[in-house]
């Protein structure tokens, strides 16, 4: 199985009011979208963007292991790329 690779460093992205950072699998290249909104239920409170973009630096690997998943389902945008929403980051939280 070819391995999903992470390059970059999270950023914010004003024009989404959401976090994004790079996933590659293979050929595939796509950017993941944590909208502000989503980790309002993570955080108790609406992150400013710095906070936002931290909180996804801080738990990395649950926010990859979310992005994974979806591409795992086929559960992509219109465009390919990935918007991870509360619920994708309350499966990680369970397991499934």
């Amino acid at each position: 199985m070819i391995p999903f690779a992470y390059p970059g460093e999270p950023r914010w992205n004003e024009a989404r009011d959401a976090v994004e950072f790079d996933i590659v699998l293979g050929e595939y290249q796509a950017l993941v979208f944590v909208p502000r909104r989503d980790l309002r239920a993570l955080l108790g409170r609406t992150p400013s963007p710095e906070e936002a973009v931290q909180a996804v630096l801080v738990e990395a690997g649950r926010f990859e292991r979310a992005a994974e998943q979806r591409i795992l389902d086929r559960m992509l945008d219109d465009d390919a790329n990935i918007t991870l929403t509360g619920r994708d980051l309350r499966r990680q939280d369970t397991g499934g």
